[in-house]
């Protein structure tokens, strides 16, 4: 039987993974850094038990790597593994768009419209960090939208390992410019119910996304 400390610490480590993952996905742990397990441990206020179970849960997203007696650390970037990745999410996101441009109701349309609103206004302000928070959602809430319980169970353990490439996205002010624009196509096709064409508007956006991220990376792997 599973004793209440048991319960409690899988809680914590639970509560340490969302943190750590936030700090991956966003940066705050750069691609090619090792993990300093005794600065977390200080920052979290924890001790090492949950901050490695916590690294554990990671390791299965793949979003670290955990070699045995070396110490975690974040991958670094790779351009033909992230084009990969996004041609996978681009799959699953078009079909789940054009799902949910034939089942999607008024109160998710109007959720994508006020997330819509958002990310403009992130884009005006410059705000990458809103922007990127918002876009998530979008995504997320698309792919929810279809109400198919696999395909959003396949686009989350695939989204949170793009993430990570995805903040790239913003680097170049064309290219934000460019997908805010796409993400108003995408939005008047769903409220049109115009399935072909928000599943292939939600492609295009994806890999136009794929190919500016993918240049953002070769050009970083210059610098290194």
């Amino acid at each position: 039987m599973t004793t209440p400390k048991e319960i409690a610490r899988r809680f914590l480590a639970s509560d340490v993974a969302n943190e750590l993952r936030l700090k991956v996905v966003t940066g705050g742990i750069p691609p090619g850094s090792r993990i300093n397990e005794k600065m977390l441990c200080d920052e979290f206020g924890i001790s090492r038990t949950p901050l490695r179970e916590a690294l554990k849960i990671l390791h299965s997203e793949g979003l670290i790597d955990l070699p045995p007696n070396r110490g975690a650390h974040v991958p670094k970037l790779y351009a033909p593994r992230v084009l990969e990745q996004i041609e996978a999410i681009s799959g699953i996101e078009r079909h789940a768009t054009e799902i949910a441009a034939r089942k999607i109701t008024p109160q998710e349309l109007r959720r994508l419209r006020k997330l819509q609103d958002q990310i403009e206004a992130a884009f005006e302000s410059k705000n990458a960090k809103k922007y990127l928070s918002s876009n998530d959602e979008i995504h997320r809430a698309i792919v929810q939208a279809s109400g198919n319980a696999i395909l959003a169970d396949l686009h989350e353990r695939l989204f949170v390992q793009v993430q990570r490439a995805r903040t790239l996205g913003v680097s170049s002010p064309i290219r934000w410019a460019e997908s805010v624009a796409e993400h108003v196509g995408i939005l008047e096709a769903l409220e049109e119910r115009n399935a072909a064409l928000a599943g292939e508007l939600m492609r295009q956006h994806n890999m136009n996304s794929g190919k500016a991220i993918v240049a953002c990376i070769l050009e970083l792997e210059k610098t290194q």
